[in-house]
């Protein structure tokens, strides 16, 4: 790394670490606060968003755990047990929740804590489906079926289909 680009990520980080409790967006503004300053005039593009991901893991972003409101329902069985999870992941052949919590942390560079929320909710909005292997009549619908998913600090995960 370069004197300039290491001066710039040590100033990026003095101004973030000034903010309590700072957020991603909190994070991308000081930086590029201190890009537009005329010391760092050099600075391209990529150097800018490489220093908003290392602070971004250095000051550990984080993700609070999900919260569930729904209706009580006295038919509703809760299906998605540990042992169905691990029948799931054991009759698949096609890992796509394992394949995006590695691409989350190794090419998104998101923290374990919040790639364990985000599987912690997603568990949690499956659980509150009907059980797929029930054979008779069940409905979910309504506002028991309306899902909000929010990552603190403005953190968007791409959900493809």
């Amino acid at each position: 790394m370069s004197e300039i680009n290491t001066d710039f990520y040590k100033m990026s980080l003095m101004m973030v670490q000034n903010i309590k409790d700072a957020s991603e967006r909190d994070i991308e503004k000081q930086v590029m606060e201190v890009a537009s300053m005329p010391t760092f005039k050099e600075i391209n593009e990529q150097t800018i968003l490489e220093t908003i991901k290392k602070i971004e893991y250095v000051e550990g972003i984080t993700m609070a755990s999900a919260t569930c409101i729904s209706e009580k329902d006295e038919d509703f069985k809760d299906w998605l047990t540990n042992e169905r999870k691990a029948e799931c992941r054991k009759y698949n052949a096609i890992k796509y929740s394992e394949d995006y919590e590695d691409y989350l942390k190794e090419t998104e560079n998101f923290p374990s804590e919040v790639v364990s929320r985000i599987d912690e909710a997603t568990n949690t909005i499956i659980s509150k489906c009907g059980d797929p292997k029930d054979l008779g009549n069940w409905e979910r619908r309504g506002m028991g079926s309306l899902v909000l998913f929010k990552v603190v600090d403005c953190k968007l995960c791409k959900f493809d289909k």
